[in-house]
């Protein structure tokens, strides 16, 4: 797989000792023509020093959970030019609840993407999801085809209270590996003397 986005909602370009994965976080706020774009009014930057439980699958670093945005106005919007596509991807939002939210509140939204009815059937409600508050949920797609143009949103529920938060994401593009280059002999290498007990 090739990297090929990689967002937070807080910091600009950023590595994170704790990062198992070693990757380079890229801010939101980091503007490139026709890159991304498209962000719904009423968005707005949180952030929280509390610590955030990660030790889950992907293991965000701490640091990146400890930022999020949040759609005031019910929605969060966004467009990504990715370059290289349309192609295979694998994708991961990430969710932590980092707002002390009121007994009488609550934050429950759905992915939306155009031409891609069955990626919104799913309601995320990140407390319950994460089983708490200040804990990372993590949900995504394994084999997806994305377009150049990658325009996606979240929008809250009608049972909802506060509008859709959204600490970071991933998306990866899959690439060949071909026997002619050093990686694939070593994935061949590698896979042939790993063994699972």
């Amino acid at each position: 797989m090739q990297t090929h986005d990689r967002r937070l909602f807080l910091f600009l370009f950023h590595r994170y000792p704790d990062d198992p994965f070693d990757r380079i976080w890229e801010s939101d706020s980091v503007r490139r023509a026709n890159y991304l774009v498209d962000v719904a009014p009423g968005t707005e930057r949180i952030s929280t020093t509390k610590p955030i439980f990660v030790g889950t699958n992907e293991e965000a670093p701490e640091k990146v959970m400890q930022t999020a945005v949040v759609g005031q106005d019910g929605s969060l919007n966004y467009r990504l030019d990715l370059e290289g596509f349309p192609a295979n991807a694998w994708g991961v939002s990430y969710f932590a609840e980092i707002e002390d939210l009121a007994p009488n509140e609550t934050r429950k939204f759905k992915l939306e993407v155009p031409g891609m009815p069955a990626l919104s059937k799913p309601t995320v409600d990140v407390e319950e999801n994460a089983q708490g508050k200040y804990r990372l949920y993590e949900p995504g797609y394994t084999n997806l085809t994305l377009p150049f143009v990658f325009s996606f949103g979240f929008r809250k529920t009608n049972d909802s209270s506060k509008g859709p938060i959204l600490n970071a994401l991933e998306i990866y593009k899959y690439v060949q590996i071909t026997m002619g280059s050093q990686d694939g002999k070593q994935i061949v290498h590698g896979s042939a003397t790993f063994t699972f007990s």
